[in-house]
């Protein structure tokens, strides 16, 4: 078989400048050159070689790995596969990680089209949970806050919302004001090695919405449902942002659910 580069790239499905590219790159060099015409000539061996080339392209190798891999060996093909696979593998957990961030967001706007909130404190237990803690109290300012935010940030693939769910923990003082501890990045299950554990216990949870009324209002409301119902609070609670800036520039969208720690 000896066919002209438009009978070739036609055979292929590839254009003539890609084939110009791959000869310019030294990948593929047409098989024979007419030196009268220059017209340009590739054979079964030109055949094979950009199958090949097609295929390692589809796998996400670059066409300067390519030229190298045309003439390896095993050892140093099982080395750019091993390369490949890592970094392919590393890819894929940050693609979870944002498609887990985006589904939870989206089952956050349902529920708000759908109006299933909590709107009254109810009494939940919830499994042990974990996180990681980014070092922010009460008294620091916005500056100081977005400081620490900014440095755990700088230990992460991706953003801090995006990994984890935010929250804040909060000890509820004798008085019932609320006091910040720290900010809290929640797992997407519980692990090893982290700096917050929530144990498994009791909570009275129920869900803030909007900016009119005053979060401590519903606090109020909590401690009292929980008094009613004969059990008295440990002073923890946790403070999950369902919707918030991210998702929505109208300050009445956003939900935080609190969630106040109770025991008999």
């Amino acid at each position: 078989m000896r066919l002209l580069i438009g009978e070739f790239a036609k055979l292929h499905g590839v254009g003539l400048q890609t084939l110009h590219h791959y000869d310019s790159k030294g990948i593929l060099k047409p098989a024979w050159v007419d030196p009268k015409t220059g017209y340009r000539f590739y054979d079964e061996e030109s055949s094979d070689q950009l199958w090949k080339i097609k295929a390692l392209k589809s796998a996400g190798l670059s066409l300067g790995e390519i030229r190298d891999l045309l003439g390896a060996d095993l050892s140093y093909t099982e080395a750019i596969f091993q390369k490949l696979s890592k970094e392919l593998k590393m890819k894929m957990e940050r693609d979870r990680r944002v498609l887990q961030y985006l589904n939870r967001s989206i089952r956050s706007m349902e529920k708000w089209g759908e109006g299933n909130w909590v709107r009254e404190p109810m009494i939940v237990e919830i499994s042990k949970r974990t996180g990681h803690v980014i070092e922010v109290q009460d008294s620091y300012d916005i500056e100081k806050r977005f400081r620490a935010l900014e440095t755990f940030q700088k230990k992460l693939p991706l953003h801090v919302d995006i990994l984890y769910q935010p929250s804040r923990i909060i000890k509820i003082e004798e008085d019932e004001r609320q006091r910040l501890v720290c900010y809290g990045a929640l797992t997407e299950k519980p692990i090893q090695d982290v700096e917050l554990i929530i144990p498994k216990g009791k909570f009275v949870v129920m869900d803030h919405i909007g900016v009119a009324r005053p979060v401590m209002d519903t606090y109020k409301q909590i401690l009292l449902y929980a008094e009613q119902e004969g059990y008295r609070r440990t002073g923890n609670a946790l403070e999950l942002f369902v919707i918030d800036p991210h998702l929505s520039s109208n300050a009445e969208n956003w939900v935080r659910q609190i969630q106040v720690e109770i025991q008999k």
